[in-house]
């Protein structure tokens, strides 16, 4: 009785996954606005009416796409396992372009239509921005605190970092920019590092 009631749990959250995927496929396509949950169904190889055995409405799909992506940001800030501060630096660097690469598709979504739906934008914000700059700033005060970093404003510290990361995944977001593999992206979050460590001067 349980193992058939925990299959039948994993086969709803793996379809439920199908159809998000296939609702990014058809918003990347042809944008939010003029996609339909007919279609979206089409692309996930399902009856139009199985959407909305898991989805209110193609508005609660985008959400969700929101709500499936945002927290994987988050996993940036767990770095404390890392002995070095310029380490941790570089393996949130990391991650986060890896992020990026994987997501590609789900987080263009979400840039392009943010900008065109304030409802969408603060959603986003809300669910995304202010949880990763609450959780920045709290990392960068204990860091602070022990002694690791010189004393600066932990706020405007969290928005520099977090800006430029998402400025530099940016590129890769749009497709323009494809990393040719770990090694570029560690070279990368390794200069990006450097640059927010020690800065320009000589």
């Amino acid at each position: 009785m349980l193992e058939s009631l925990a299959r039948r749990q994993k086969q709803a959250e793996e379809r439920r996954k199908q159809i998000l995927a296939a609702a990014a496929r058809v918003f990347s396509r042809k944008g939010y606005d003029r996609a339909t949950t007919k279609e979206i169904a089409a692309e996930a190889q399902i009856s139009e009416g199985t959407i909305y055995n898991y989805f209110a409405s193609k508005h609660d799909l985008l959400m969700s796409i929101i709500k499936t992506v945002a927290p994987g940001l988050f996993e940036t800030l767990d770095l404390d396992n890392a002995e070095q501060i310029k380490q941790r630096f570089v393996g949130g660097l990391e991650f986060l372009f890896s992020f990026v690469e994987e997501n590609q598709e789900m987080l263009s979504v979400l840039a392009s239509e943010a900008w065109r739906n304030e409802e969408i934008l603060e959603e986003w914000i809300i669910v995304g921005g202010r949880e990763l700059l609450k959780r920045a700033e709290t990392r960068l005060r204990q860091l602070i605190d022990s002694g690791e970093l010189r004393p600066v404003d932990p706020a405007i510290a969290a928005r520099v970092i977090v800006a430029t990361g998402v400025g530099l995944s940016l590129p890769v977001l749009l497709g323009t920019l494809e990393f040719s593999g770990p090694e570029e992206r560690r070279k990368t979050a390794e200069q990006v590092t450097d640059l927010l460590l020690h800065g320009l001067l000589a």
